[in-house]
């Protein structure tokens, strides 16, 4: 009887849920009337409300100023919200590639892109994903010292990269300048750490490099700006291929390997090396020999 009972109630949530979904396709249908992206083929997040996958016709003819001007309109994106562009190539085919990245309230989104490519003086096609329904206090409560140390008590190590006068005397000299260091600043993001990037997971944050020399490690290390709870620690050292996620050019977004296959090419492009088991590094990326 009780079987029989849970398993008409998961009926009729997945009834309820299926209504859901389907009444907000339907007002996304609405609102795309009279904008540039009611002709287009627009495939939705599962939530169905951002777009992860925007086509153009060919006689469309949309520019990418009014690209973002619409979509507003077109998917309820709030006012709060600015896509920023970062980064533009101009590939051989003739097209032009648009990254942007996501901006709430004036802070930036971690790891949230939205790419518009453009050929001939007109938007063909659009992927990424932009975050929809954010309502968040973007005023810190710890200070940027508090959660520094939130970060490191997280970490653990024995030993950070800017306790050694020596790691720093080479970096100065690696960068051509005597105020860098190793020393983590704290930088206000919003970030869903390594959880879905859904509205409801995303934190204020002060995001730190830490870079320890024992053990070897250093990650971005997401502290939430209201609690001091960890949310998000992202490895930027690797000892093997690791697998990932990332956003192309023409294939949308894609599984990937992260792989050192072409790390020999690097050698002697102003890599400093060291003596076996100690560091070597180019610019920003450190490496253990």
């Amino acid at each position: 009887m009780e079987q029989r009972r849970l398993k008409k109630l998961s009926t009729i949530t997945l009834i309820i849920s299926g209504l859901m979904l389907s009444s907000l396709s339907a007002q996304s249908l609405k609102n795309r009337a009279g904008t540039i992206f009611q002709q287009a083929s627009v495939r939705l997040d599962k939530n169905q409300t951002s777009p992860v996958e925007i086509r153009f016709q060919d006689d469309q003819n949309i520019s990418v100023s009014s690209f973002f001007e619409q979509y507003r309109t077109a998917f309820s994106w709030s006012n709060e919200n600015e896509a920023i562009l970062y980064k533009q190539l101009n590939d051989n085919l003739g097209q032009t590639h648009h990254r942007y990245k996501q901006y709430y309230k004036g802070i930036e989104l971690a790891e949230v892109q939205y790419l518009v490519h453009e050929a001939e003086g007109s938007v063909t096609y659009a992927h990424g994903k932009l975050i929809h329904g954010l309502n968040l206090d973007v005023a810190p409560v710890l200070s940027e010292e508090q959660a520094l140390q939130k970060a490191l008590d997280h970490i653990g190590a024995k030993k950070y990269m800017w306790e050694n006068k020596k790691n720093i005397t080479i970096l100065k000299y690696l960068q051509n300048d005597r105020e860098v260091s190793f020393y983590p600043k704290g930088e206000i993001k919003i970030s869903s750490g390594l959880k879905k990037q859904d509205a409801q997971n995303f934190k204020l944050v002060y995001r730190f490099d830490i870079f320890a020399e024992q053990p070897m490690s250093r990650n971005y290390v997401d502290v939430d700006a209201k609690t001091g709870e960890i949310v998000g620690v992202i490895p930027r050292m690797y000892s093997d291929d690791v697998q990932g996620r990332g956003t192309t050019l023409y294939n949308g977004d894609v599984d990937i390997i992260v792989a050192d296959e072409n790390f020999d090419n690097c050698i002697g492009r102003g890599l400093l090396r060291r003596q076996p088991n100690q560091i070597f590094f180019q610019g920003d990326c450190f490496y253990v020999c």
